[in-house]
């Protein structure tokens, strides 16, 4: 780490990184988190537990650590955006690493991000993530440079949580109203006038899917991602002038009325009424007569996956 130009965190006793780990009922998978944590071969960093109201060994996992880099937090049951924002709230690093108790970071996630940060007038930094199930690598997410990222987090989450370290000054805060996607909202705002940077080479995350992640439920996430993006992109005038990103929006609307048809999903009121209002439908009209669309759907070849 000889190259590092030194970053200063807002005194000289708080810790350059802050990791944020909101966990309920976590007993059987928190200490992977933790110990992801602690074995950082950068070491100055904090790590944050929000306690949100579990039932189970939560704490006496956190207190089997006795670690001074750990602070721990007991919620009342106030949902996971609660607990990232009091996370956030609370931390004291110059940049935030946000961590779900069933995942891990890499060893060296904080000391390859802290020297982007020192080489380049990035906000954030993305690395790669991969996603396991059972124990076995099902999915990579790679960070690509994308010409405009605010516009392609309107059409889809490209952003997995525990990927991205983040400036705290220029953190928004996390909707408290959703169940899903919230961190598709807070990645919205605060990244719009972000300078994001990108590790593609580089394994930072890994996510262990179960059946109680909410991104296994498929059909809700992508009803909840279409919805999204209808409320952000009817005020986006940008978006408006752009074709494609409207074609992207008008296919993601076919499939959803091809789940209902097929009886995947039931209609969403909120959906029907922005759809009415939004200006694309009639992009949506002539998108639903292109033949090669419509077979598309009807062979039901392989829909795009979102990285939430």
């Amino acid at each position: 780490m000889e190259n590092i130009k030194p970053i200063m965190a807002e005194c000289m006793n708080d810790p350059i990184f802050s990791i944020i780990i909101p966990v309920y009922n976590g007993e059987e998978t928190l200490s992977r988190a933790i110990m992801s944590c602690l074995q950082q071969t950068c070491r100055d960093f904090e790590i944050i537990v929000v306690n949100n109201a579990s039932t189970d060994e939560t704490r006496k996992v956190v207190d089997r650590f006795q670690s001074e880099k750990i602070r721990y937090y007991y919620l009342g049951r106030k949902g996971r955006s609660y607990a990232r924002n009091f996370g956030i709230e609370k931390s004291k690093g110059k940049y935030l690493q946000f961590l779900d108790a069933d995942d891990e970071i890499s060893q060296q996630k904080l000391e390859r991000a802290l020297v982007k940060f020192s080489e380049f007038d990035h906000d954030a930094i993305q690395s790669s993530t991969v996603y396991y199930k059972d124990s076995c690598a099902i999915k990579a997410v790679v960070p690509t440079m994308k010409r405009n990222l605010y516009e392609t987090l309107l059409i889809v989450n490209s952003i997995p949580i525990n990927s991205m370290i983040i400036k705290r000054e220029i953190c928004s805060t996390f909707p408290e109203d959703r169940e899903y996607l919230e961190d598709r909202i807070f990645w919205i705002h605060s990244l719009k006038n972000a300078k994001v940077g990108y590790d593609p080479d580089f394994l930072g995350a890994r996510v262990h899917l179960h059946s109680n992640n909410t991104s296994n439920n498929y059909y809700e996430m992508f009803v909840n991602n279409l919805l999204i993006s209808l409320e952000y992109l009817s005020c986006h005038l940008s978006f408006k002038m752009n074709l494609s990103r409207q074609l992207d929006v008008a296919k993601k609307y076919l499939y959803y009325r091809y789940f209902i048809k097929a009886g995947l999903i039931v209609e969403d009121k909120q959906i029907s009424e922005k759809i009415e209002n939004f200006y694309f439908r009639e992009i949506v009209r002539y998108v639903s007569d292109l033949k090669i669309l419509q077979r598309y759907i009807a062979n039901k070849i392989k829909i795009p996956e979102d990285n939430s």
